[in-house]
């Protein structure tokens, strides 16, 4: 998770410069920072001891992405 975390951290800073040069997210940085933030989220309650319910190994997905579509 500490690993994760750190490549997710390097992701977000190199998505906001992708952002802040092309005005855009780009795609496959947005999925893997939001990849990280469903896991951090959906493993959190049984790492600090608010539930019992273990995690799955991987959680359901959430869009979080979404793409404007060219009428």
């Amino acid at each position: 998770m500490v690993v994760y975390r750190f490549i997710a951290v390097i992701c977000m800073i190199v998505q906001w410069f992708v952002i802040l040069i092309f005005g855009s997210r780009n795609e496959g940085l947005s999925n893997f920072i939001k990849g990280y933030l469903e896991y951090a989220v959906y493993v959190t309650p049984y790492v600090y001891f608010m539930t019992d319910r273990r995690p799955e190994v991987m959680p359901k997905t959430v869009k979080i992405y979404e793409k404007e579509e060219v009428s």
